[in-house]
């Protein structure tokens, strides 16, 4: 590193003369100097310091501070850096770190274009047809009022017939009611459904009534209450009481009477009522 030469600092030294002759009385002390400061600040590179370097401001400390204040100053010096030396030649390279954790797996890539399809492989053996049976079934446990047997499996043996031991499982479409045909109102009073008419005409027994329908059901029209009455006389009013063994719906009231639960007389009527029947169909 080159420096340049700090400027020193003149002092005046006061010498005593040597007086020949007789020595007189000592003088009194004189009083104390002025101290001398440096002052040593960082000098950036510039015109003063290529490299930059140290700023030494020097003076005397006239205020007796001692702070060299700028006034003070009476010369500057620059302690400048050398300049950079030539890069010297790179060293050996060092041993190969640790190896580091393995990093997170990427976004998969785009698939590839489909390869060519295969060779065909061979057919192989034929199913055998699955087959259906219908039949009858008759009123019993199954279906109360009879309906449809449907019998389903696999036809084993080729044949084109639902054998017994080839059935796989039984279904069954079963009727609701009696299937017997009934053009009237189809009612359960309280002895099973029976098919109930009103009477054309006032003054008609219910043997009248259902001569064309498969006689009298007298079973299932012994009941309490007129409510075959309020079915097809809706307009009249609700007599809210039974009267004889059969309904009878008044033209001189108009009022539905109620049968009173007793054994139905199938000749009874009144020239004034509609008689309400079941039937048998």
């Amino acid at each position: 590193m080159r420096t340049n030469v700090l400027a020193l600092l003149p002092l005046t030294f006061a010498l005593s003369a040597a007086l020949s002759g007789c020595a007189g009385s000592e003088g009194k002390a004189g009083s104390n100097g002025l101290a001398g400061l440096l002052n040593l600040t960082a000098e950036p590179a510039g015109e003063n310091c290529v490299n930059g370097g140290t700023r030494v401001d020097q003076g005397v400390d006239a205020d007796g501070d001692g702070t060299l204040g700028a006034a003070e100053v009476d010369g500057t010096s620059y302690i400048c850096n050398g300049v950079d030396g030539q890069a010297g030649a790179s060293g050996a390279d060092g041993m190969n770190g640790a190896t580091g954790a393995t990093g997170e797996t990427g976004a998969d890539g785009a698939n590839g274009a489909d390869g060519a399809n295969g060779a065909d492989g061979a057919n192989g053996a034929n199913g055998h047809n699955s087959l259906i049976s219908i039949t009858a079934e008759a009123e019993g446990a199954n279906c109360e009022y009879g309906g449809q047997a449907i019998s389903y499996g696999v036809d084993d043996n080729d044949d084109g017939v639902l054998d017994a031991g080839e059935v796989d499982g039984t279904a069954y479409v079963c009727n609701e009611i009696d299937a017997s045909p009934c053009g009237g109102w189809e009612y359960d009073a309280g002895n099973g459904v029976g098919c109930w008419y009103t009477a054309p005409s006032t003054g008609m027994s219910c043997n009248q009534v259902c001569a064309d329908h498969g006689g009298f059901d007298a079973v299932a029209s012994q009941h309490n209450g007129n409510a075959a009455g309020m079915h097809f006389w809706p307009e009249k009013a609700d007599a809210g009481s039974d009267w004889e063994t059969i309904e009878c719906s008044s033209t001189d009231n108009d009022t539905n009477w109620g049968a009173n639960g007793t054994t139905p007389n199938a000749d009874w009527s009144h020239p004034s009522c509609y008689t309400n029947c079941a039937c048998v169909e």
